[in-house]
């Protein structure tokens, strides 16, 4: 070149450099925001297979349900709800049935009908009338809860293990993941709900 000129240096190195840790920062926020989310995911929802007939027709065995566990920390627990909780005789056993009675109520069943402080419980959901069962009357205590399976010829349920405990109480079943034919929420928006309307109410019915 000519005397007395020096060549500008290029600035081309330091750009790339400055990229690649831009890159870099960008994947690590992202891998801490997925992290976040799922940590967060977990808190809210989990996942549960149906391994018993006890919750037929609602539910069928081998169906995967997305639990809501937040459901229970804000609002309450009503009958007709779907629940999920540990079994007070082994609480590494996790159940789902049906809420029947609420705190302070006395459950009694007479002929197979339940009957909640002398009063019959309309019960749509059931596929078939139970059997001329009897059973009670039992008082439910504070915060404790009676829970039926939709099967109640064929389910392992508070008849036989006695009351829940809301604290041993995981969740709400709140949506169907598989299979695909039973996707829907509770409300039904997606497809069959979990909860058939009507919800249940204590009325009049005649006794069987």
């Amino acid at each position: 070149g000519r005397p007395g000129w020096q060549p500008e240096p290029q600035p081309s190195a330091p750009a790339e450099e400055e990229e690649g840790d831009s890159l870099l920062q960008e994947l690590m926020e992202t891998i801490l925001l997925g992290v976040v989310l799922f940590v967060a995911m977990r808190a809210v929802f989990q996942s549960t297979k149906v391994i018993s007939s006890s919750m037929v027709p609602t539910l069928q065995v081998g169906q995967y349900l997305l639990v809501n566990k937040l459901a229970y920390r804000i609002g309450d627990i009503s009958r007709g709800d779907i629940a999920v909780f540990r079994s007070p005789q082994d609480p590494e056993l996790i159940l789902i049935k049906r809420v029947i009675g609420l705190p302070g109520e006395e459950i009694y069943i007479v002929d197979g009908q339940v009957l909640v402080n002398g009063q019959p419980l309309a019960e749509p959901y059931l596929a078939a009338p139970m059997g001329r069962a009897a059973w009670g009357p039992f008082v439910l205590g504070p915060d404790e809860y009676l829970m039926l399976g939709d099967n109640r010829d064929n389910s392992n349920d508070s008849r036989y293990f006695g009351p829940v405990s809301r604290s041993a109480i995981i969740g709400k079943a709140w949506f169907s993941i598989w299979p695909p034919g039973g996707l829907g929420t509770p409300q039904g928006l997606l497809g069959r709900p979990l909860v058939p309307a009507p919800t249940p109410t204590v009325a009049l019915v005649p006794a069987r």
